[in-house]
């Protein structure tokens, strides 16, 4: 194989010598036409010749630019793929800490970062890459499905403090002291975001002693569906459609309010 690229190479490099004479000479003897044949030959061949080695080539007015080498095309892909991997950095960063209850919708956010992903993949960007890209979007996740946890809950503290009115002295100052309690207890997860434990800040944002005994068990029922779709969420680096959803429906106080009634039954007005 090698012994024919070598033959190759020394025909081409004969062809182009002929042709380069018998162009000069063709131009000589006033023949433009012939000239200009032999002439494009003669760029042909040295063209094919000299190919692997040419940044910029130039005969009879025609010039033809190339890349150096390989190693130099190898070296633009990979400042290209570098590139690529900034913008996704900044892609995901502007989508964490953008407007959190604004458009566009979670949804529409993981629309628009599926299609980053896969030009990461065509980059041949590795999924622990990717992973790490999308480490501070995943965990805002977890503060978006937080927040609504916690405001379905301050729903449901307003609801139990507007009914104290059946309740005697010695109970309204109870639940008052027990509202107090679990308001103080709230954490404030955004601030700690590369350590928090987003099950420790549920558990935080449940009032539990405030709750009704019957509400308990739907409370944490509820707690374990938000840590599963933030598992899934982890585990593919951004949001899955579940979760995409669920902050779409219940981003608002209607959708909360409509929530708190799902859970918790009908009669808890609000």
């Amino acid at each position: 194989m090698e012994r024919f690229k070598q033959a190759f190479a020394y025909a081409l490099a004969i062809m182009a010598l002929l042709s380069l004479f018998g162009a000069i000479y063709q131009a000589m003897t006033q023949q433009p036409q012939s000239a200009a044949i032999l002439g494009a030959l003669f760029l042909a061949a040295a063209f094919l010749f000299y190919l692997p080695q040419l940044e910029t080539f130039k005969a009879f007015m025609v010039e033809v630019r190339l890349r150096q080498s390989v190693d130099r095309a190898e070296e633009i892909i990979e400042r290209l793929r570098q590139v690529f991997i900034v913008n996704a950095k900044t892609t995901y960063m502007t989508l964490a800490w953008g407007n959190r209850w604004g458009s566009p919708k979670a949804t529409e956010k993981q629309t628009l970062l599926d299609d980053v992903d896969q030009q990461l993949r065509a980059l041949n960007v590795s999924d622990v890459e990717r992973r790490a890209i999308s480490d501070k979007f995943v965990a805002m996740i977890g503060i978006d499905l937080y927040v609504i946890y916690l405001h379905i809950f301050e729903r449901y503290v307003a609801w139990k403090n507007s009914n104290q009115r059946t309740l005697s002295p010695a109970e309204r100052q109870k639940l008052s002291d027990e509202i107090n309690k679990w308001r103080r207890n709230l954490g404030h997860p955004g601030r700690e975001l590369a350590t928090y434990d987003l099950m420790e800040h549920l558990q935080r944002a449940t009032p539990i002693e405030v709750l009704d005994a019957d509400h308990r068990p739907t409370a944490e029922k509820f707690r374990s569906e938000i840590l599963a779709l933030h598992t899934a969420c982890r585990e593919k680096g951004g949001f899955t459609l579940e979760a995409a959803q669920f902050c779409d429906r219940y981003r608002d106080e209607t959708g909360q309010s409509a929530k708190v009634k799902e859970l918790f039954g009908s009669h808890v007005n609000l």
